[in-house]
């Protein structure tokens, strides 16, 4: 007949045992029992028991170490309020029917590893421990504090030896350990089985075990060498589902498991974690985008910045060969000028000199490679193709030209010397990509097409646009240019056919 569910009460420190009615329960010490007793006198298959109306029933089934009803030996017997019943070591006391409320037909047996539901228990300390918590991780825009908090509060709530959490890292996604608390020993690192945190992680849900050592689906070397008997693992999950990491509690010292309220617990906890780290992530995501962001408008027009920026590997360490037009401008006998003003006056006139010639390149959708001195290169095809760059490249230059004569009349106006400043223009294949690391963006290019152009740059006149044949050959209206003549490059054999813009 079934009874209503009856409770044992643990006597040598095991833990309590709500027996439910409705069928027989396997009571043992391997995974598939459905009452899980972690110590080594209890068989993996133990006993049977079973909730009726005449008491608990308990039929033994060959156990190594014997069951018992109040000390004597027995196959199958009954117990009555007061009656002790043992399981090779394990003893525990029938006190009565189960507390008011409990399921007489669970839908899992109580100890076993399963995924746990969720939802926080209506415990009012706990709910406040939650509250605080989420208070602490709002405030909190480190990292490093952010995870040690987690773990300080967990550690403080649930009755466990050892509280990690771990954190999803590098392109294989592997679990990595960032923060830890232990009260067994000195040492306070804890090593988390992987194959509890990789259950939990790749299931999406939290898991229980009530021994991780009798479970042959968990046990593993790190759980043999720190003896995890019970274990609880919750994953982090991301809006998306996406697991960024693994909040895990075990008990190395004690017998008894840890209990539904302490799991749902570590969930409460892992949820409140994973918005948390979320939060952090998008704002370091956003701090990354804002610092590319000002690294590339050292270089590029604002416009042609936020389309790499946006284009995500667009501007990857390397580079590849392109045609591009280079532009080089110098200004002619800069070194008496600087040396008949004080260095003050001299960075002065640099700066505002420069911030006019930036402006044209990046209006003319120009690339700033590099200042030089007292010259600059800029690039156009480059790290976008630009069909009309050549055209780009020498409007540019004569807006240059023209700013430089603007200024001049505004310092001559003030009593400062004026700047004579020459240009030279090439086009050719070059490699273009940025050279350096992750933290630092230094973009440009490098081929022959830099040499004439900076060498066109150095022969020019005060005012002088020079620039190849290639480069006039994609110019509209090229038949009125003027020829220079030829000049010759370092390095080149034979002389160049320039032309003056």
């Amino acid at each position: 007949m079934t009874g209503q569910p009856l409770h044992l009460e643990g006597l040598t420190g095991h833990g309590d045992l709500l027996v439910p009615g409705g069928r027989p329960w396997l009571v043992g010490r391997g995974p598939s029992a459905d009452l899980i007793i972690a110590d080594s006198a209890v068989s993996r298959h133990h006993a049977e028991v079973e909730a009726t109306t005449e008491g608990l029933r308990a039929r033994d089934l060959g156990s190594a170490n014997g069951t018992f009803i109040n000390g004597a030996r027995i196959a199958e017997g009954y117990l009555r309020p007061g009656d002790t019943l043992t399981l090779g070591r394990p003893a525990f006391r029938l006190t009565g029917p189960g507390p008011a409320g409990a399921s007489a037909e669970p839908d899992a047996p109580r100890w076993r590893t399963a995924a746990v539901p969720g939802g926080v228990p209506d415990h009012p300390d706990l709910l406040k421990q939650l509250l605080t918590l989420a208070r602490t991780l709002s405030g909190t825009f480190d990292l490093e504090q952010l995870c040690r908090d987690i773990v300080e509060r967990m550690f403080e709530v649930v009755p466990a030896d050892r509280v990690a959490l771990l954190v999803v890292r590098g392109p294989d996604g592997a679990l990595v350990p960032v923060q830890s608390r232990n009260r067994i020993g000195e040492d306070s690192s804890v090593q988390v089985p992987r194959a509890i945190a990789g259950r939990a992680a790749a299931s999406r849900q939290a898991v229980i075990t009530a021994s991780a050592l009798d479970d042959e689906t968990l046990r593993s070397g790190s759980v043999e060498a720190s003896r995890v008997r019970s274990a609880i693992a919750a994953p982090l999950l991301a809006d998306d589902e996406q697991v960024v990491g693994v909040l895990y509690a075990d008990r190395i010292a004690r017998l008894e498991p840890f209990s539904d309220a302490d799991a749902q617990a570590v969930m409460a906890f892992a949820g409140l974690a994973a918005v948390s780290l979320a939060k952090l992530e998008l704002l370091d995501a956003a701090r990354r985008r804002e610092e590319t962001q000002r690294n590339l408008e050292r270089f590029f027009a604002p416009d042609v910045a936020a389309t790499i920026g946006a284009a995500t590997g667009s501007l990857t360490a390397g580079g590849e060969r392109r045609v591009v037009t280079v532009l080089f401008s110098d200004i002619r006998d800069f070194t008496p000028l600087a040396e008949s003003l004080p260095p003050e006056a001299v960075a002065g006139l640099l700066n505002e000199y420069f911030t006019v010639m930036a402006e044209l390149v990046f209006s003319h959708g120009g690339t700033l490679d590099k200042f030089l001195g007292d010259g600059l290169m800029a690039v156009w095809g480059a790290p976008l193709e630009s069909p009309d760059a050549c055209a780009r490249a020498i409007d540019a230059a004569r807006a240059m030209r023209q700013a430089v004569a603007e200024l001049n009349r505004a310092w001559a106006a003030r009593g400062h010397p004026v700047l004579g400043v020459g240009y030279g223009l090439a086009r050719g294949e070059a490699f273009a990509g940025r050279i350096g690391s992750d933290h630092r963006l230094d973009y440009t290019v490098i081929g022959d097409v830099v040499n004439v152009a900076a060498r066109l740059c150095k022969v020019a006149q005060a005012d002088q646009i020079l620039l190849t044949e290639a480069v006039r050959l994609e110019l509209p209206g090229s038949a009125s240019l003027e020829r220079h003549g030829g000049s010759s490059v370092r390095g080149r054999a034979g002389a160049i056919e320039v032309w003056v813009g």
